[in-house]
């Protein structure tokens, strides 16, 4: 998944947290209407938020930029052929 992505998704996971948890599906439907693996992704979030086995929103965001450093280290980089 590229990082742009999972920052959209972790946006839009610490919005829903903020919302009230019964407005949550009119929120979500006005945030991923048109994108329903983006919905998926983050009632998923949310439902491991609820039922405690989510750490904390800081792993999210530390696996985000784990994901972001290790694309940068490989953009450039060249891998030779298999033989």
């Amino acid at each position: 998944m590229e990082p742009e992505r999972w920052r959209q998704i972790d946006e839009l996971f610490q919005a829903a947290l903020d919302c009230e948890p019964e407005r949550r599906a009119a929120f979500l439907d006005s945030l991923c209407g048109g994108d329903p693996s983006l919905r998926e992704e983050i009632e998923s979030l949310l439902a491991s938020s609820v039922d405690g086995s989510f750490t904390e929103a800081s792993a999210f965001r530390d696996g985000l930029r784990l994901v972001e450093k290790t694309q940068s280290l490989l953009k450039d980089r060249k891998f030779r052929e298999w033989q």
